[in-house]
């Protein structure tokens, strides 16, 4: 994982846990 993969990963999160759930099981 780059940095910038985990300050997407970030966002996502900001965006809503769900989303952010969504994005780590794809990882």
């Amino acid at each position: 994982m780059t940095i910038r993969d985990s300050y997407n990963a970030f966002l996502k999160w900001r965006a809503g846990p769900g989303g952010w759930a969504l994005g780590l099981i794809k990882l």
